[in-house]
């Protein structure tokens, strides 16, 4: 049940179903912080333009950035109940 609360709006506001242009400003700024947002990216530019990493890179650091953060989150949380 928590799958459809949390999982399936990532998805379907990803950009996989409906661009992001077409998504209003408030919604645009809250799917940044979902990295499969930004691994479609990734993804699309590699397989279907054929970009380069350099070319990349912005998106691969911010997913990058905010796996740092959940295993940092993750871990605090983990030494927090073994404590």
């Amino acid at each position: 049940m928590l799958m459809l609360l949390t999982v399936m709006p990532i998805i379907m506001l990803s950009g996989i179903r409906a661009p992001l242009e077409s998504m209003p400003g408030w919604l645009r700024a809250g799917i940044w912080f979902s990295p499969l947002r930004h691994f479609l990216e990734v993804g699309y530019g590699i397989l279907l333009r054929g970009a380069s990493v350099a070319a990349l890179l912005d998106s691969i650091l911010v997913m990058a950035g905010l796996g740092a953060v959940l295993f940092a989150f993750g871990l605090f949380r983990f030494r927090r109940q073994l404590a």
